[in-house]
């Protein structure tokens, strides 16, 4: 997106337009018990208001997210990618990783302004990660 058209966006959204969505790449990694964690998600494209209820569905994500889950499972470090799509409200905090992670992209895309958005607990809602060349892996006290 454009720094003009970002503009654009900036003042086109109402300040009853408290919503904003995405369709992400998450990576998950599962532990040796076989518990799944979301270690981070990329929101190429979010966008502020309510998505539609017919465009909600996983299906309906870019098929370049599509492909890069599909090819995406990891047994070394333990992890796959998945699309996942996420609809939050502005004004409560952040409720999972997934939406953590939205936050940030709009801030990142500009699509809203810093201060505006509720990021209440943040920090709590973001995984331990261990940056690699490979990508983030879960953290354990053995790497």
């Amino acid at each position: 997106m454009t720094e003009t058209a970002a503009s654009a966006a900036l003042d086109s959204a109402s300040d009853n337009d408290r919503s904003a969505y995405g369709f992400g790449l998450a990576t998950i990694a599962t532990s040796d018990a076989g518990e799944a964690t979301v270690l981070d998600v990329w929101f190429p494209a979010p966008a502020l208001g309510e998505a539609a209820a017919s465009l909600r569905a996983v299906e309906h994500a870019d098929e370049s997210l599509t492909a890069l889950a599909a090819e995406s499972h990891d047994a070394d470090r333990r992890t796959e990618q998945k699309v996942v799509f996420a609809q939050i409200n502005l004004d409560e905090a952040p409720a999972d990783t997934v939406d953590a992670y939205l936050r940030l992209h709009l801030l990142s895309h500009r699509l809203v302004k810093p201060n505006s958005i509720n990021l209440d607990g943040i920090f709590g809602k973001l995984p331990n990660v261990v940056w690699t060349n490979f990508g983030p892996q879960q953290w354990t006290a053995s790497n």
